[in-house]
């Protein structure tokens, strides 16, 4: 029973492989802001009922814009990789163990959580997730979803954007969304 212990321990703990996508530069994080902000504001409008915006998010721009977010929240780094139809989130952050082990510093143990998904017209579809190399399944799924939208809550958490959102496609190096009020 230990040794099983220690074995699931050991695949939530090895960290997964970095995931390749366009590198985003802090500079350019608030391109992706400007766009939400601007889809916003146009929904806003009163003549806006019935038609439709279709922004591009480049895979740099949402890489700039999660890393920005990693220095408000307790992540290392947020990759996102587009192929076409789905995308990859590799997520590095510190695991923090209810348990000190000897000549291990807590605060800097690493830990990876990892989402493939797709989108079905505005709903997130995940293929798979991970936390290390331990397959996420039952509540663990959900709790990983959660700690995963900390990092995109600007959009995650604006109940009245998402309802707009019609449709998302995901193409090599950017994810196109249709909103419509």
């Amino acid at each position: 029973l230990i040794l099983l212990a220690l074995a699931v321990t050991g695949l939530a703990l090895w960290p997964m492989a970095p995931i390749e996508g366009a590198a985003g530069e802090a500079r350019g994080a608030g391109r992706l802001s400007s766009k939400i902000k601007g889809v916003k504001d146009a929904l806003k409008g009163p003549s806006s009922s019935g038609m439709q915006f279709t922004v591009q998010f480049t895979e740099k721009e949402l890489n700039a814009y999660f890393l920005k977010r990693c220095e408000q929240l307790p992540f290392r780094s947020v990759v996102v990789a587009t192929q076409s139809g789905s995308f990859e989130i590799r997520v590095e952050s510190s695991i923090n163990l209810p348990f000190a082990i000897p000549g291990v510093n807590r605060d800097y143990l690493p830990g990876t959580y990892y989402l493939r998904g797709a989108f079905s017209g505005p709903n997130l579809v995940p293929s798979g997730m991970k936390v290390g190399h331990l397959p996420a399944i039952g509540p663990f799924r959900e709790i990983l979803l959660a700690r995963l939208s900390l990092a995109a809550e600007e959009f995650v958490k604006d109940e009245d954007l998402k309802a707009t959102v019609r449709e998302v496609k995901i193409e090599p190096g950017q994810i196109e969304m249709v909103f419509q009020k």
